[in-house]
C-alpha cells in the first residue's frame, strides 16, 4: 500500500535535509582548533539529525505491509551486509592511516571481531546506526499490529521508552546501548504515523520550534533538554517539509534518492579528503571543512553512477547491496 503523496512528500524532505545535516556534521577535522561557532552547530546538530532519521524508520516501519518475517529478512540485508561489508573492506586502511584520524586501531582479529559486535568501536563509527535500527526495526515491525488494536499500548511504550532514555549507561555490545538511547524516537514515529497526526505539522507555530531549540541549548543542560531539542527540531524540519517539497530541486531529489549510499560512503570519503587537505597539506580548517562536505555528497553519487554503469555490463549483485544501492 502507497502512502499518501502528502506523507511522501515530507518524508522524502526530512530524509534530505537529515542526510545534509550527517554528512556537516562529520566536515570538521580532527585534532586541529574549530571555531568556537562551528564547535556550538555541531553539537547542536548531534542532538538531533540521528533521532530524525529514527524517528522516520518508526514511521515508516507502521506502513509495512509484509510478512513479520519477510520485513526482518529484507532489513538484515538492506543493513548488515554493508554493515559487515564495508568494515571488513576498510579495516585494514583505517589501521594504515589512524595516526592521522582521531582514533587507535589493533590489527589483529580479535580487534575486528570486537568492532564488528561494538558498533561504536566500528571501523566506520557512524555505522552504529545500522545495526540499532535493525534491531529497532523487528521490535517495530512486532509492535506495529499490538499499537493498532490497542490503543493503551503507545502511551505505555513512548513512556517506557523515554524512562530508558535516562537509565544509567549498560553496555556498548550488539549496539544496546544506541537502542536505548533512541527507541523513544522509534516508538515516537510509529505513534505519529498511527495515530494519523500528520495534521499536526501544518500548523505555522512549528516554525518557533527551531528558536525555542537554540533557546534551551544556550541553556545549562538539565536532563530533559537534549529530548526536547531533539523533539522540537524534528517537528520544525517536518513542518518544513510539509509546508515546501524540497526535493522538487533535482539537486535535492538526487541527494534524497540515494541517501542511504550518501550515508555509507560519505566518511570514507570524508577521511581521505581531510587527511589529504589538512594533515598534509595543512590548508585552512574552513578550506577542509567546506571540500569535506562536498566530498561527503558528491563522491557517493560518483561511486553509484559508476558502479551502475559497470553494472549494466557485469552483474554486481552483492557489492550494489553493500554500497546501498
Amino acid at each position: 500500500m502507497n502512502a499518501p503523496k502528502e506523507k511522501i512528500q515530507f518524508i522524502a524532505g526530512a530524509r534530505c535535509i537529515g542526510i545534509l545535516l550527517v554528512v556537516l556534521g562529520h566536515s570538521y577535522p580532527f585534532n586541529v582548533s574549530i571555531p568556537a561557532f562551528w564547535e556550538q552547530v555541531r553539537s547542536f546538530l548531534y542532538l538531533f539529525h540521528m533521532p530524525l532519521f529514527i524517528f522516520i524508520s518508526g514511521y515508516l516501519v507502521t506502513k509495512n505491509t509484509r510478512p513479520a518475517g519477510t520485513y526482518i529478512a529484507r532489513r538484515a540485508t538492506r543493513l548488515l551486509i554493508p554493515y559487515f561489508a564495508l568494515s571488513l573492506i576498510a579495516f585494514v586502511p583505517k589501521v594504515m592511516v589512524q595516526q592521522f584520524l582521531n582514533d587507535s586501531a589493533e590489527f589483529s582479529v580479535a580487534y575486528l571481531i570486537k568492532s564488528e559486535l561494538i558498533p561504536r568501536q566500528n571501523v566506520w563509527g557512524h555505522f552504529w546506526y545500522l545495526p540499532a535500527i535493525f534491531l529497532l526495526g523487528c521490535l517495530g515491525v512486532i509492535l506495529t499490529k499490538p499499537f493498532q488494536k490497542n490503543k493503551w499500548i503507545q502511551p505505555a511504550a513512548l513512556i517506557v521508552s523515554l524512562a530508558m532514555l535516562y537509565l544509567p549507561t549498560a553496555t556498548d555490545w550488539l549496539g544496546l546501548e544506541d537502542i536505548r538511547k533512541n527507541a523513544f524516537y522509534f516508538i515516537l514515529g510509529m505513534v505519529f504515523a498511527d495515530t494519523k497526526a500528520e495534521w499536526i505539522l501544518r500548523s505555522p507555530f512549528w516554525l518557533l520550534a527551531l528558536p525555542a531549540a537554540v533557546f534551551l541549548f544556550q541553556l545549562p543542560v538539565g536532563i530533559f533538554s537534549g529530548c526536547a531539542i531533539a523533539c522540537l527540531m524534528i517537528g520544525f524540519i517536518l513542518c518544513i517539509c510539509t509546508l515546501a517539497d524540497i526535493t522538487v530541486l533535482p539537486v535535492l531529489k538526487n541527494i534524497e534518492l540515494n541517501s542511504f549510499s550518501i550515508f555509507l560512503l560519505s566518511w570514507p570519503a570524508q577521511a581521505v579528503t581531510e587527511v589529504l587537505l589538512n594533515k598534509l597539506l595543512h590548508l585552512p580548517v574552513a578550506v577542509t571543512m567546506v571540500c569535506m562536505f562536498t566530498a561527503g555528497l558528491v563522491v557517493p553519487l560518483i561511486c553509484r553512477k559508476l558502479v551502475l554503469a559497470v553494472d549494466r555490463r557485469i552483474p554486481l549483485g552483492w557489492l550494489k547491496i553493500a554500497l546501498g544501492m
